[in-house]
């Protein structure tokens, strides 16, 4: 996602294919901005505030973000080039979390 010096949220549809944890995170992360143009200790008290355990999502993300960033969009749908998906769940947020 990010975030414009105007307030304007955005996000890349391949969030659709994260677990909604993640999206939870995301939208935290960058409503933050809104207050915090950066990623000072300021900005993650904010980013805490809105989503407490945000440290075990934002792993997940940092774990398996390349993957989402695998999905092409093509035309009217979507997949990765062998069609299959990341292989990514809720399982790997608990898993993300203790490491």
């Amino acid at each position: 996602g990010s975030c414009t010096d105007r307030g304007r949220l955005m996000y890349s549809w391949r969030l659709a294919m994260a677990p909604p944890e993640v999206l939870d995170y995301v939208a935290a992360h960058e409503v933050a901005h809104l207050a915090h143009m950066d990623h000072s200790p300021a900005f993650w008290a904010a980013v805490a505030r809105l989503c407490p355990d945000y440290a075990a999502r934002r792993a997940w993300l940092r774990q398996h973000g390349g993957a989402l960033h695998s999905w092409q969009f093509r035309g009217a749908s979507m997949g990765v080039e062998d069609d299959a998906g990341p292989g990514i769940g809720r399982d790997e947020i608990d898993s993300a979390a203790e490491t």
